[in-house]
């Protein structure tokens, strides 16, 4: 190797570190915002202009009620504008006590919040008419972080808002054709669902999908299959489910999906998928397994 070549070669190093550093550097950057799970995801996304990041701490595809959040993690959060979390004991993480305490905004607050058991329901946003009030809430805390920013922020809440009421009204009117509105679902996930249109969850797990029903609970489900005529059990898409294809085994039914929205698959996002079609989806699987 030539002398110039080498000389050439030693300048060009200091540059190709500096870029290098700048490349990690950016790698370790935290989001402006972060969300705790994907429903939380979608409201505070749906509300926040391009120019602010967001990030959803739950990986796709994750179930997010036992999911921890490592201390990079963590660190990176407490230097964050804000962490949106759903609240309700959804989210074992988040304390006000920790390095994120003062950064935690409950988006499910001023919602009125179901029992199942003796014990809070957190699956607020199965119902559109919830987001609504959890956009609201988000709203008031981006105008107060983002001042400059307010207009665009209340355009984007009346858009948001206008695509829930569209969505309930459609909802609203497949459940109305529904006749059998008794349905059997893997875990008591649908209670705000159930409620706003007219349903009866009868669930093989509680409130949290890694519960399991007892011989006695199991013999009750099956009663209640034979009672109310139901033809179809419900299950998720990211839970084991061989209880769901146990039951419908020893009671001659059928199965079909309904999603929770507790996390989104990688592939529903490259779909296209979103909190909209999911839901639009749930109705229609309980429509065609209900006939």
């Amino acid at each position: 190797m030539s002398i110039n070549v080498l000389k050439r070669l030693m300048l060009l190093i200091p540059t190709a570190l500096a870029g290098g550093f700048f490349l990690n550097s950016c790698e370790q950057e935290g989001a402006d915002i972060y969300c705790s799970f994907y429903p939380v995801y979608y409201v505070v996304r749906s509300l926040t202009p391009s120019n602010i990041s967001v990030e959803n701490v739950t990986p796709s595809g994750v179930e997010p009620h036992d999911y921890e959040l490592s201390a990079i993690k963590i660190a990176k959060m407490s230097e964050s504008d804000a962490v949106f979390i759903n609240g309700l004991s959804m989210e074992n993480w988040a304390s006000t006590s920790s390095p994120i305490g003062n950064k935690l905004h409950i988006v499910s607050e001023g919602i009125e919040v179901l029992q199942i058991d003796g014990t809070n329901d957190p699956h607020v946003w199965l119902s559109p008419l919830n987001l609504i009030q959890e956009a609201n809430n988000v709203m008031k805390v981006l105008v107060e972080l983002y001042p400059s920013e307010e207009s665009a922020i209340q355009s984007l809440y009346e858009e948001f808002e206008s695509e829930m009421i569209a969505l309930d009204t459609e909802l609203e009117a497949i459940a109305s054709s529904i006749s059998n509105k008794n349905i059997v679902v893997a875990h008591a996930a649908f209670g705000y669902f159930a409620e706003e249109y007219g349903f009866n969850q009868i669930y093989l797990n509680g409130l949290s999908p890694d519960e399991e029903p007892s011989a006695k609970e199991i013999e009750s489900i099956i009663q209640a299959v034979d009672e109310y005529g139901i033809k179809t059990i419900y299950y998720e898409e990211e839970v084991n489910n061989d209880i769901a294809q146990k039951i419908a085994s020893m009671t001659g039914c059928e199965t079909m999906t309904l999603n929770p929205l507790e996390t989104l698959s990688t592939d529903r996002m490259e779909n296209g998928d979103d909190y909209i079609s999911i839901m639009r989806e749930n109705m229609n699987n309980l429509k065609e397994g209900q006939q």
